[in-house]
C-alpha cells in the first residue's frame, strides 16, 4: 500500500485496486462491471462461471483487510441488465449490512432504481461533494474540490529489451483529479499518456511503483 496526500487529506492506495481514506472509515472502488461474465455467457461466450464470483471474493477480502464503515463506488457496479449476478451481489450486501453502500452512477449502472433501494445503495446520479473531494464517474471538474473518478481504467506499458512489454493498471494523478483503476475482472485496461505535471502509480501484484516526477 502506499499513501499519498490529496487536498490535504491522507489517501491509502491499496494494490488491491481500490484507496481508502482511514481518517473517515471510507472505501472507494471503480468499475467493478459485477455480471459481466453472466452477460458474456448469455451471448454464447463460454467464460467459466466461477469467474464471475472471484470478484466477489476479492470484495470480501479487501472488506475484511481494512474494515470499512462506508463503500463508495465511483460508478459501473453492474455491468448491464439484470441477470443471476445481482442475486449475488444482493447476498453479499446483506452479509455486510453494517456498511454504508453508496453508488455514483456510471454508464453502465442501468437497472431500475427500485433494485438499488432494495439492495440498502444510496444512488447518486450526479455525482457526490465529500469535502474536499467531488467524487463522479467521468473525470469531471468542480471549483474548489478535488476529482475522484473512474471510468477510463487507466493503465501503463512498460517496456525491455527485445521487444519486451507488460502492461499494468494504475492510480493516474493528476494536479486535481485521481482517476481510479477498474476493479472488475475482464475490464481491460486503456494505457493513458501521463503529463510531465502527473504521477502514475502502477499496481504489479501486491506492490505500487510510483512513475514520474
Amino acid at each position: 500500500m502506499t499513501e499519498i496526500i490529496l487536498a490535504g487529506e491522507k489517501l491509502v492506495l491499496l494494490p488491491e485496486k481500490a484507496v481508502f481514506w482511514a481518517a473517515t472509515g471510507i472505501l472507494f472502488i471503480s468499475d467493478l462491471h459485477l455480471g459481466k461474465i453472466m452477460h458474456f455467457r448469455k451471448a454464447g461466450i463460454a467464460l467459466p462461471n466461477r469467474a464471475g464470483m472471484d470478484n466477489y471474493v476479492r470484495l470480501e477480502e479487501l472488506i475484511q483487510k481494512v474494515h470499512p464503515t462506508r463503500l463508495i463506488f465511483l460508478g459501473d457496479l453492474f455491468h448491464s441488465y439484470m441477470n443471476q449476478s445481482w442475486k449475488w451481489f444482493c447476498a453479499f450486501r446483506q452479509k455486510h449490512a453494517q456498511v454504508e453502500f453508496d453508488l455514483v452512477a456510471g454508464n453502465h449502472d442501468i437497472l431500475d432504481q427500485t433494485a438499488y433501494r432494495e439492495a440498502n445503495i444510496r444512488l447518486y446520479e450526479e455525482g457526490m461533494v465529500l469535502d474536499p473531494f467531488f467524487l463522479t464517474h467521468y473525470p469531471s471538474e468542480k471549483d474548489g474540490y478535488f476529482n475522484l473518478c473512474g471510468h477510463i481504467h487507466p493503465g501503463i506499458r512498460l517496456k525491455g529489451k527485445a521487444r519486451q512489454s507488460l502492461k499494468l493498471s494504475c492510480y493516474w494523478v493528476r494536479p486535481n483529479q485521481m482517476v481510479l483503476p477498474a476493479f472488475g475482472i475482464f475490464t481491460g485496461v486503456s494505457v493513458v499518456k501521463p503529463s510531465v505535471s502527473e504521477v502514475l502509480f502502477a499496481i504489479a501484484n501486491d506492490e505500487i511503483v510510483k512513475i514520474g516526477q
